[in-house]
Order: C-alpha cells, then structure tokens, then sequence
C-alpha cells in the first residue's frame, strides 16, 4: 500500500481547512472592525485614539497574514516530501 497519495490527500485537506479557517477568521475580523468604527463614532472617540487603534489593527492583521504564509509554506514543504517519497521505487 502507497502511502504517499494518502498523505498528499490528507495534506490537501488539512490546507483547505485551514484557508477556509483564516478566511472565516478575516470576516468576523473585518465585521469586528466596522462595529467597532461605528461604536467609536457614537461615542466620540477622539482621532489621537482612533489613529491608535487603527495602526494595532494592522499589527494584528500583518501577523495573521505572516502566520497564513508560514502554515501555508510547511503544508507545501510536507507535500513536496512526500511527493519524493512517493517518486522513489521500492528496492528489491
């Protein structure tokens, strides 16, 4: 039994899920971000605080892409190995 297309397949999916996982993540996020827009608007927030929390806003935002490219690279490079694994033939 050939292992490798099992893995690659197992591999897929798990990166499937995880794209959809951060996709889901960046919506609640996006969402998250005009309420509270709309909040600090309200209630007269002031723009010296505003402007604060819009540069963490891109903080967070550059970390949760860094992280997506990070996953993302080790599921390629898991696929890449078994990908050579699944090339070798069997000695006889």
């Amino acid at each position: 039994m050939d292992v490798s297309p099992i893995a690659k397949n197992y591999i897929c999916l798990q990166k499937q899920f995880l794209n959809n996982l951060f996709d889901t993540l960046t919506l609640f996020q996006d969402h998250a971000e005009k309420t509270s827009r709309y909040w600090a608007y309200q209630m007269g927030v002031n723009n010296n605080a505003q402007s604060a929390i819009d540069q963490f806003r891109v903080v967070l935002k550059q970390g949760c892409d860094d992280a997506t490219e990070l996953i993302n690279e080790g599921f390629t490079n898991v696929d890449v190995y078994f990908a050579g694994i699944g090339s070798k033939q069997p000695v006889e």
